[in-house]
């Protein structure tokens, strides 16, 4: 256990200023290390670091024992029959869902949660993105067929479609790309009828959506759509946002940014990816603002097959998806789920955000002290950490070694059994980075290791 008192002059839970102290380091420190026994995989590779938490963590004991004892006790499908098994299995299953909006917003009661959307589980984040990029897709091609058969028989002086979409290409390709290229895949079929402008959002410095950045977009698309709907155009409005980028770590405002796009346009689509989100940190969103959340169990500490998916009522008759059409979903692994959503809630989520970032910013600290130590900027630090002024990190530092390349590095620390993210080929802007992910289960002892391995290459 360290004795170090690190200083943490940054926000915490909206706003709060929190310092930890010596006393409480140790509470946490002793905490998280029993936390390592909660897992089969940490148990049985003692003397391997996994530093990839961000691509997919491990799986505590009692999700594992939940989804094994469905498999044994329970094992069925569901909205198929109405016998006395079915149906247990699909009250636990709108067990799970209900616990699933609390997460998404806390700060209302289930009965009203449930009036603003519901729940819907896939095969996987990809999955979930896929469908609701297909169904705004067809949304998108069938309104410019609706103005094209009233142009033909002149009954409407509209020109055309007008889509706007605000997104980042510095978010992961798979949430963003889709929607990057239907400019693209649409215009195309029908350049005479629809005009699509992406918004892009550049990440600041500190690895956030910059709100006065995504205040201009808005501003811009205001403009558009005032001057559109003059024209008696139809405007068709999304942005597609990440809550914690995968790269930098960082915490955007989601719930500024959806209620400005909605001061806006009440209409405007608003899709958030909450894939790194809800295994460190509340959900700080207001969910009457919010149309799409997508994450996946695999990314939260539990077993991996199953996608989730929060679709608003505002928009469903755009994103028609329901999980009863959707063959046979993996049961076993939604029990998982609701188990590890309630071994999160018992180890409390301000315990486990004040945790992660107690160990991402000594890793920061020991990583800066090799520039430090060699008055050289060796580290290069993605956006992110270094220049987070008063935000939060939820366990994920990028950054490059001047000289290496980092598919190098990553093969020389698997080799000393610490697995890392080299390279970042799941983002659209290729950066030649080492991503280290940290975990509830990472501890001090495994980053000063790290950094010692590190330094014995590079230095």
């Amino acid at each position: 256990m360290s004795d170090k008192k690190v200083f943490l002059p940054l926000e915490f839970d909206n706003g709060k200023v929190f310092n930890l102290e010596n006393e409480e380091i140790k509470y946490l420190e002793n905490k998280f290390n029993n936390v390592r026994e909660d897992f089969k995989f940490i148990i049985n590779n003692k003397e391997l670091i996994y530093f990839d938490n961000a691509s997919t963590t491990q799986v505590n004991k009692r999700a594992l024992s939940k989804y094994v004892e469905y498999i044994e006790k329970y094992n069925s499908n569901i909205y198929r029959s109405r016998n006395k098994l079915e149906l247990k299995n699909e009250q636990r299953v709108n067990y799970v869902k209900n616990e699933i909006l609390r997460m998404i917003d806390e700060n209302k009661e289930d009965e009203e949660l449930r009036k603003f959307g519901k729940i819907e589980f896939t095969q996987g984040s990809t999955s979930s993105l896929e469908i609701v990029y297909e169904n705004i897709k067809k949304y998108i091609i069938d309104k410019v067929r609706e103005k094209e058969e009233l142009k033909q028989y002149n009954e409407s002086k509209s020109n055309k479609v007008i889509v706007n979409i605000m997104c980042s290409n510095e978010d992961h390709k798979s949430t963003v790309s889709k929607f990057i290229n239907i400019k693209q895949n649409i215009s195309e079929l029908y350049s005479s009828s629809i005009k699509i402008n992406i918004h892009n959002i550049d990440l600041d410095l500190s690895g956030i959506y910059s709100i006065s950045t995504v205040n201009e977009r808005l501003s811009d698309i205001k403009a558009i759509t005032e001057l559109a709907k003059q024209n008696n155009d139809t405007v068709i409005n999304i942005c597609i946002l990440t809550s914690i980028n995968s790269i930098t770590g960082a915490l955007s405002d989601i719930e500024v940014i959806t209620q400005n796009a909605k001061d806006i346009d009440e209409n405007f689509i608003t899709i958030i990816d909450c894939t790194q989100q809800f295994k460190h940190s509340k959900s700080f969103m207001n969910i009457a603002n919010i149309d799409v959340v997508i994450f996946s169990a695999h990314k939260m500490y539990s077993v991996d097959g199953i996608g989730i998916m929060y679709i608003s009522n505002k928009i469903s008759e755009i994103i028609k998806y329901t999980d009863k059409s959707a063959g046979s979903l993996n049961i076993g692994a939604i029990f998982a789920l609701g188990e590890t959503i309630e071994y999160i809630k018992e180890l409390k989520i301000d315990d486990i955000s004040k945790y992660i970032f107690y160990i991402t910013n000594y890793l920061y600290r020991k990583l800066k002290e090799i520039n430090d130590m060699n008055n050289e900027k060796i580290i290069e630090f993605d956006k992110g950490m270094e220049l987070l002024g008063c935000k939060m990190n939820y366990g994920i530092i990028s950054f490059n070694v001047k000289g290496y390349d980092s598919s190098d590095i990553g093969e020389i620390l698997s080799d000393n059994d610490i697995i890392v993210r080299e390279s970042n080929d799941c983002m659209n802007i290729k950066k030649n980075n080492l991503r280290v992910s940290l975990g509830i289960y990472n501890n001090i002892n495994e980053i000063d290791i790290f950094i010692d391995v590190l330094k014995k290459i590079i230095l």
